[in-house]
């Protein structure tokens, strides 16, 4: 009896040993699979709630206190690794691998780049009052000028068109005008080099424009920047990216919003005369007497019809067409950079005889030769033609001889 019960025990303990043998696998099998990791920054800090998902499906875990993570998986995988603030990071990993994983913050996105004399800043860092106005803002407003484009969007900048025919130049003032006698006008930089003007630039090639508005980077550029600074910044290729081709265009017609309406001819020759009379002067002579009046209508009437000849009608144009076409290509390898744009710019003026037009070519090329030295090289022909019709004059203008000449002169000129 009593080897029955140690052969009953010792068959138990076999039992017990067998079943553990085969458990031992199981559980280092499942240790093994596990994936664990932890995440850092660039300063070695963990970072705390980083999530790991696997691609394409929707299993992930997120990093503890210690950016530490432990993920299970059956099969090799490719993870997902992302936070906010920081870079997005992918990589494969097999089955009972550690990772040490660091994140890149994307100071850039958060904080936005303002361009300065000497290179370029976080926004938040920059002290001085500066106005920004990226290249989306321009592209999206169908004008030929791009200080037009300025007005309404950076506080305490004006801009006024100097003339009002197609492709004319823009007047631009930042916080009013600090001049008398001297130039108002603000200083230029477009792509580091000063400018006159930035009204030959074709709004698609624009990148961002910084408007400085105190003395904060005047400090550069001397007494040229007392006026304050735009700063413009073209598109340029980046490097490691695929071949891009791009248009973008627009069609549009212009009409005035808003027309004179003119006396016609017997209401003209009324007021001539009341004005004389008011004034005590001598009536003209074609208005003196009765009799030249009815000459002179019988004129108007014969000539044009009884109201005249509507000058304003003949000289405007209700659907002035223009239209805009670009096309950019861009690129780059490992080291070189490049893009080149072509623009077309086609434009009839409201007033009939004015019209603008432009072909613009630009090229960008960046090159880094080594990582100390880089090379940059801006190449733009730009050609330009535009036709004027008289608008100064007081007495030969175009606009002024049609609303000013009045019904009688109009017919006999």
């Amino acid at each position: 009896m009593k080897n029955l019960r140690q052969n009953k025990g010792e068959s138990l303990i076999m039992t017990l040993c067998f079943v553990l043998l085969l458990l031992v696998p199981s559980v280092i099998s499942a240790q093994n699979s596990n994936i664990t990791g932890r995440v850092v920054d660039t300063q070695g800090e963990p970072i705390i709630g980083a999530t790991v998902m696997q691609e394409g499906t929707t299993n992930g875990v997120i990093t503890n206190v210690d950016g530490e993570f432990v993920f299970s998986s059956s099969e090799n995988v490719t993870l997902i690794i992302s936070m906010i603030g920081y870079q997005t990071v992918t990589l494969k990993a097999t089955q009972g691998q550690r990772l040490n994983v660091i994140m890149k913050e994307m100071s850039y996105e958060l904080d936005g780049v303002v361009v300065i004399g000497y290179g370029s800043v976080a926004k938040k860092d920059l002290t001085g009052a500066v106005g920004v106005v990226s290249g989306k803002d321009l592209k999206d407003m169908p004008v030929s000028n791009i200080n037009n484009v300025l007005q309404g969007k950076v506080p305490g900048m004006t801009v006024s068109s100097s003339s009002g025919t197609p492709g004319a130049g823009s007047v631009a003032h930042i916080r009013g005008i600090g001049s008398i006698t001297g130039s108002t006008t603000p200083l230029y930089i477009v792509d580091g080099l000063p400018q006159d003007g930035i009204d030959y630039l074709n709004p698609n090639d624009i990148e961002s424009i910084a408007v400085h508005k105190d003395a904060s980077v005047a400090a550069i550029y001397g007494s040229r920047g007392s006026n304050g600074i735009i700063i413009v910044t073209t598109k340029s290729g980046s490097f490691e990216k695929k071949t891009e081709v791009a248009y973008d265009g627009y069609v549009g017609w212009q009409a005035p919003w808003k027309r004179p309406y003119m006396l016609n001819a017997a209401d003209y020759i009324t007021y001539k005369n009341m004005a004389a009379d008011n004034a005590g002067v001598d009536r003209l002579p074609a208005f003196s007497t009765q009799e030249n009046i009815d000459a002179v209508l019988n004129f108007v009437n014969k000539n044009s019809g009884p109201n005249g000849t509507d000058w304003w009608k003949h000289i405007t144009n209700d659907a002035a067409f223009m239209h805009n076409h670009n096309i950019s290509i861009s690129g780059g390898g490992k080291n070189v950079g490049i893009l080149s744009s072509l623009s077309y710019t086609d434009q009839d003026g409201i007033v009939k005889g004015s019209s603008y037009e432009r072909i613009s070519w630009r090229n960008n090329f960046d090159m880094k030769i080594s990582n100390h030295i880089s090379l940059t090289a801006n190449v733009g022909i730009i050609d330009e033609k535009r036709q004027l019709v008289d608008e100064s004059g007081m007495a030969t203008g175009t606009v002024y001889t049609a609303m000013g000449g009045g019904s009688y002169y109009s017919c006999i000129s």
